[in-house]
This record gives structure tokens, C-alpha cells and sequence, in this order.
């Protein structure tokens, strides 16, 4: 699931040196050359006179999307945490990018200028840095969903990390493994018309 989210996010990957895309991705070499050899076979990745070309991305990524839900989307989460105002991530931009973190679902979207009031608010992190929560006034909440989210980022391309917002495939995906038709919606508008998923709906 991490290397392929990392080839949709950028399918040059697709070409790069084996440790290259372990290391970005945070797997092992041997995994790597392992999920290439079902790529190949599955047809999403071609040979060709330049190297290897990522092909039927859109396809990829209706099935990576099935597949984080199932079996990624629970990993990824580092705590759920209480906060001392409902929307509090309207007031943390600011302190969440100096700790390194970025939105990832329908607060991602609310950053990006998108029309959804968040009802969860979703930061995306290396590790729970007692300062990140300590700025924020958070605390540990048992409830699931609850009113903040930490969850690890696992890719290694320090560019992806610059954003406020993670990477548009993981945004989506996000939004449909919540399962709110709210979110739902906001999942097929954002596929319709960010630049990256359209890119990827293009082959």
C-alpha cells in the first residue's frame, strides 16, 4: 500500500532505482521488488524504451483506495485526542506546520478553501510530539472518531512534508474510509477537480 501510494503521487517513481522507492515509501527493498513483480503482471506497469511507465492509474487508484481502507487506514492512526473548542483546527494552522504536521481528510479539504466544515479534525505526523499536543491543549480521547486525529505519515520524501496538506490520493482515500455520505460526496468533487486526481484519471 505505501509504495503504490507513493507511484501515484508521483509516477516517475515508477522509474526509479528500487531503493529509491523502498526508502521513500519506508518498506524493505525485498517488498519493493515484490509488489513491481504483481505490478507488471496486473498490467500497470510497462516496459518501455525509456524504463518503466506507470499505466492505468485511475484503475490503481480505485484499488489501492479499496485496500487502504481494509488494510492501512487503522494503522495510521497514533491517538485520538479531545480539544478545548469544537473547531479547533481553525486556530492551528499555524502551530501544526511548525511542528512538522499536515491535514489529511476533510480537514485537508477545509484547508485547501474546499466548502466542508470539518467535524473531525486530522493531522498527519511523524510521531506524537508532546509539543505539538501540549500547543494544541489536547488530550487523550478513547472515542473513535474523536475531535482530533494524529496519524503517521509514512512516506520519506521530505518535498510531500512541505505542504499543509498531505497528498491528494491519500486525502481522498481518507474521506471514503470514513463511510459518512458527507464525506463521500466531498471524496468524488475533490476527484473531480484536483489536478493531481485528474491526472491520474487521464490513463
Amino acid at each position: 500500500m505505501q509504495i503504490i501510494f507513493v507511484l501515484l503521487v508521483e509516477p516517475e517513481f515508477c522509474n526509479a532505482p528500487y531503493r529509491t522507492i523502498a526508502d521513500a515509501s519506508g518498506v524493505s527493498l525485498g517488498t519493493v521488488a515484490s509488489v513491481f513483480r504483481a505490478l507488471d503482471r496486473d498490467g500497470y506497469v510497462a516496459r518501455t524504451a525509456h524504463g518503466r511507465e506507470l499505466r492505468r492509474t485511475s484503475r490503481l487508484l480505485n484499488t489501492w483506495t479499496d485496500g487502504y481502507r481494509v488494510r492501512l487506514f487503522d494503522k495510521l492512526r497514533l491517538g485520538g485526542f479531545g480539544a478545548n473548542q469544537p473547531d479547533w483546527w481553525q486556530v492551528s494552522r499555524d502551530v501544526v506546520r511548525q511542528a512538522g504536521g499536515q491535514w489529511g481528510g476533510e480537514t485537508a479539504v477545509w484547508a485547501a478553501g474546499g466548502n466542508l466544515r470539518p467535524a473531525q479534525g486530522i493531522v498527519y505526523v511523524d510521531d506524537v510530539a508532546p509539543s505539538l499536543v501540549g500547543a494544541l491543549r489536547l488530550r487523550r480521547d478513547p472515542r473513535n472518531p474523536a475531535p482530533a486525529e494524529l496519524r503517521r505519515r509514512f512516506w520519506r520524501v521530505p518535498s510531500w512534508s512541505e505542504r499543509d496538506t498531505v497528498p491528494s490520493p491519500l486525502v481522498y482515500a481518507d474521506l471514503l474510509a470514513d463511510g459518512d455520505p458527507r464525506l463521500i460526496e466531498a471524496a468524488a468533487s475533490l476527484r473531480n477537480n484536483d489536478p493531481e486526481l485528474r491526472r491520474l484519471d487521464e490513463s
